[in-house]
């Protein structure tokens, strides 16, 4: 699928997770937590790019990481934020049954300046 640079250059921030074939998640130059639709055309072009802010999270994200299990928010306060599956405390929440639909804050992390994650872990 070809993406053409002009129609992604408000994208500050892209997580490698992808939620659907065409569906990514981002950090706009704004600084939003995002949900990225890109509709290709019948020669596989990106032909309509569609965003949507997530979680009301409509400022101060400085980046965002993940994958298909669980994604990880750094807030500019140096706050992290974790939604998906906590099956093994990728969350940082205690049980590991549940699986958060919305970002839930990992108490233990302050002062944080970068993440990264793989698929069963966080750092």
């Amino acid at each position: 699928m070809k993406i053409e640079h002009d129609k992604l250059s408000f994208i500050r921030n892209f997580s490698s997770r992808i939620d659907t074939q065409n569906e990514h998640i981002f950090v706009n130059n704004d600084g939003a937590l995002c949900k990225l639709s890109m509709i290709p055309d019948e020669n596989g072009a990106i032909s309509q790019v569609n965003t949507e802010v997530l979680f009301g999270l409509n400022r101060n994200v400085l980046s965002v990481c993940g994958n298909y299990n669980f994604h990880l928010i750094l807030m500019d306060n140096g706050k992290v934020f974790a939604w998906g599956s906590n099956c093994y405390c990728q969350c940082g929440q205690d049980d590991t049954s549940v699986i958060h639909e919305q970002p839930v804050q990992i108490i233990e992390l302050e002062n944080i300046i970068q993440i990264s994650s793989g698929v069963y872990h966080g750092v």
